[in-house]
């Protein structure tokens, strides 16, 4: 970077394609997805109750208490009523971050404001990657849509605070078939006419 030297990344597996070319004076596309990626085994940490639109701040108190155990959330989602807050995270440890969760939300689940502290096991972590994802308010719904056309359910799904990723919680089971599902809506699977440039 401190020499404006650009970076080239290729395909290993597909070496004619030309690539992607990484440079101070690339050009930005906003809103499209250029890359998915998964994470095979996640487990999926739910906080749920009728009555939870009203508790103050859940998000990020959800947040702070994944971090209090050193665990790192995959994926934070509050769904929009409000009612429930999802957090994913690894296997190892899902058993204290839902521990952290119960302490954080003690109050609220004593009052019944919050019902349960769920862990559910066997889930995918899937994630589209791209400029301006947060800009464009389509891009979730295109997931769901691609997934729903071959019968995969989103059990989660949240848009990063970098506005750079767009993620999705489903069942394990289905991480092959949704993987190929989003290549195809996003045409992820079709050669590059000219090299794409990025900015650094």
């Amino acid at each position: 970077m401190q020499s404006d030297i650009p970076v080239w990344i290729r395909n290993s597996f597909l070496p004619e394609r030309i690539g992607t070319r990484i440079t101070p004076l690339g050009i930005a596309t906003f809103g499209e997805v250029k890359a998915v990626t998964a994470i095979g085994d996640a487990r999926l940490i739910t906080v749920s109750g009728e009555i939870a639109g009203g508790v103050h701040d859940a998000h990020s108190r959800a947040t702070r208490a994944v971090a209090s155990v050193g665990a790192e959330a995959w994926l934070v989602f509050q769904s929009e009523p409000g009612d429930k807050i999802c957090v994913g995270v690894g296997p190892a440890v899902a058993g204290k971050t839902a521990d952290a969760l119960v302490e954080e939300f003690g109050e609220e689940l004593t009052q019944g404001k919050f019902e349960r502290v769920a862990v559910h096991s066997a889930i995918s972590i899937v994630t589209v990657v791209g400029q301006g994802l947060d800009s464009c308010a389509g891009i979730a719904q295109r997931l769901e849509t691609a997934l729903d056309r071959d019968e995969i359910d989103v059990i989660a799904a949240a848009v990063g605070t970098s506005g750079c990723n767009c993620s999705i919680a489903i069942d394990q089971k289905d991480l092959k078939a949704a993987l190929l599902a989003i290549h195809r809506e996003f045409n992820l699977d079709e050669p590059e006419p000219q090299p794409l440039a990025s900015t650094f």
